[in-house]
Parts: structure tokens; sequence; C-alpha cells
């Protein structure tokens, strides 16, 4: 059996001018594996989420006012997936 191993996925929202949001909800979740994850960013409008399986995941970015954001793609292990999210305004 091949050990898992792991991935980050981090990020920032921002809105269309670039000032961070916080209270953003970003979520992750993988179809491969049975697992999701929440976060709600700070006054930095980061997010983190350490230790995911290298994969197939989506990313969700929802906030108040806003459009949604969605985000899929392959978090290959021992990397940092870096996502630089925007949101356009409802």
């Amino acid at each position: 059996m091949q050990p898992l191993t792991t991935g980050t996925i981090a990020g920032r929202v921002a809105d269309s001018s670039d000032k961070p949001l916080a209270g953003a909800q970003v979520t992750a979740k993988s179809d491969a594996f049975p697992y999701e994850c929440t976060a709600t960013t700070g006054s930095e409008g980061t997010f983190l989420f350490k230790l995911l399986w290298a994969g197939d995941w989506e990313v969700t970015v929802t906030c108040s006012g806003f459009q949604p954001w969605v985000h899929s793609f392959e978090l290959r292990a021992y990397a940092v997936a870096d996502l630089d999210v925007q949101l356009d305004e409802a």
C-alpha cells in the first residue's frame, strides 16, 4: 500500500480593488476522499488548509454582497497551492 502524501492550500480573498475581505467563507472539498474543510478569512483576507491529501480539490469562496468563486485543481504532494481570489460584487 502506498502512503498518502499531503499538500497545503493557502490564499487571500480580496474585492476587485484588492482590499482584503474579512469574513469570507472558504470551503475545500475532495470527491476522491470524502473530506471537506472550511475556514473564515480574518482581517487580512487570508486562509490556510494544511495536511490535505494530494489529489483533485475544489475550493469555493463566498462572501455576503459578492459573487461566489469556485476553482478546481490538482493538489500535488508536498506542494502549496497559493490561491489569489478576487471576488466581484453581486
